[in-house]
């Protein structure tokens, strides 16, 4: 059962936080793509006035660093989030490291395997139990992430639905995001219209102290959003985003009643990032 409001708080906040993943903020668009024998390493220092992801809110004003590197199909790469207000503990900080290859099925479609290991330094969880409720205890400290995606182009739109399961939590994820550029000729740039809509199960969400029963956390989310990327010099691009991120999700453990997840919110979110190639 759960025995606190305090209790309720602690669930919520540690299922949002075994949810993140390399999050892109509406700011974060990519350079522009490499041929297929280029070796490049994008870093794109990005500053987001709130921290949220698949509907949850995990912390306010941050800053996300990704350091990403591409040679032909592969990718690799690190994502960091260090916030600078209104933490939530379990993303202070957070690093996440990921990689994909892409198979080539045609020319507007790519199948990308991939594998994420989520890690957060500071929290407590490194076996089944946390030894008690304190900053950064009670919550896993590293999850990882098989994943499937398939990166397709139809008419100018660019979609990429997306399968992965969470060997840690035991559940699921489900996602297809879409991009559409729009070119601005006048400006020397293009207005990119992006959006997302997913849901997640995931049997073992996260576990107290005292070995009660495992915590489910199940709900879906949606987000829509706009960015305008401008070239600075050659190799170093300025973009700034905006965009609303809603999710609704529910925590129940064991037979005990379901309640609602506190931590999904609906929020706007304003990001602004300079990448750079290398």
């Amino acid at each position: 059962m759960l025995k606190n409001i305090s209790v309720v708080f602690f669930l919520g906040a540690a299922a949002a936080g075994v949810l993140t993943t390399h999050a892109q903020t509406a700011s974060s668009a990519p350079l522009p793509a490499s041929t297929a024998q280029d070796i490049s390493v994008d870093v794109t220092p990005t500053y987001a006035s709130q921290y949220l992801f698949r509907g949850q809110r995990l912390g306010g004003q941050s800053v996300q660093v990704p350091v990403e590197g591409v040679d032909g199909p592969w990718t690799v790469g690190v994502w960091a989030d260090a916030p600078i207000r209104d933490t939530t503990r379990q993303s202070d900080p957070e690093v996440d490291y990921y990689g994909t290859y892409a198979f080539a099925l045609g020319s507007n479609f790519d199948l990308k395997p991939g594998l994420t290991l989520y890690t957060y330094p500071e929290n407590g969880l490194s076996g089944a139990f946390g030894r008690h409720l304190g900053a950064g205890e009670g919550y896993y400290r590293s999850t990882f992430e098989p994943s499937l995606a398939l990166d397709c182009s139809v008419a100018g739109l660019k979609l990429n639905p997306t399968y992965s399961y969470d060997t840690v939590l035991r559940g699921s994820n489900y996602e297809l995001a879409a991009l559409y550029a729009i070119p601005m000729s006048g400006a020397g740039t293009e207005l990119d219209f992006n959006g997302s809509a997913g849901c997640y199960l995931y049997s073992d969400a996260s576990r107290i102290h005292d070995g009660a029963a495992l915590v489910r956390s199940k709900g879906d989310y949606w987000t829509l959003g706009a960015s305008v990327p401008f070239q600075v010099v050659r190799n170093v691009k300025l973009t700034v985003g905006w965009e609303y991120e809603y999710g609704d999700g529910h925590l129940q453990q064991g037979t005990a009643r379901q309640i609602a997840n506190p931590q999904c919110v609906g929020r706007g979110v304003f990001s602004a990032s300079l990448g750079y190639r290398f």
